[in-house]
């Protein structure tokens, strides 16, 4: 019998996928615009410009050419449907949010869940400090969404 997830669960699963999605679009869209046209970095004295190949790297571009980079892959977005309202926000403008408060939402619960749990009871403090902590330390919010993800609703 396949298993079945708590709504929460399921929003935050939802929300994750949609941003990883939207992110991946809006890399390949970076790609295929470096690929297509040259950008190179901004050198400091002494330095040769190089050619900008990877979008980890676009960044290092002056001004005048990111702004032109941003307006190239603002247009390759919209062919892919991607909503972004101009070329100064980043694709993930509604998926990022959407994402944090699914992470905020499913912790909550797994904390919920988890302290109805026999086996939390006796460490009722640490998980409470675990959950105080989780939005700000990445390792402890890894953790426990991966937990929570792994509950079933009690």
């Amino acid at each position: 019998m396949a298993r079945r997830f708590h709504p929460i669960q399921s929003a935050y699963m939802k929300a994750k996928a949609m941003y990883e999605t939207v992110r991946e679009i809006e890399n390949e869209c970076k790609a295929k615009v470096l690929a297509s046209r040259e950008f190179y970095t901004e050198p400091d004295e002494n330095e040769v410009p190089e050619r900008i190949t990877s979008p980890s790297g676009d960044f290092m571009m002056n001004d005048s050419d990111f702004t032109v980079y941003c307006q190239l892959v603002w247009e390759e977005l919209k062919k892919h449907n991607v909503r972004v309202p101009d070329y100064n926000t980043t694709a993930d403008y509604e998926t990022r949010p959407a994402l944090r408060e699914a992470e905020k939402t499913l912790i909550d619960w797994g904390y919920a869940q988890m302290k109805k749990l026999p086996q939390y009871k006796s460490n009722a403090k640490e998980l409470a400090r675990l959950h105080e902590v989780a939005l700000s330390r990445i390792e402890i919010k890894e953790k426990i969404i991966d937990l929570a993800l792994k509950l079933q609703a009690i």
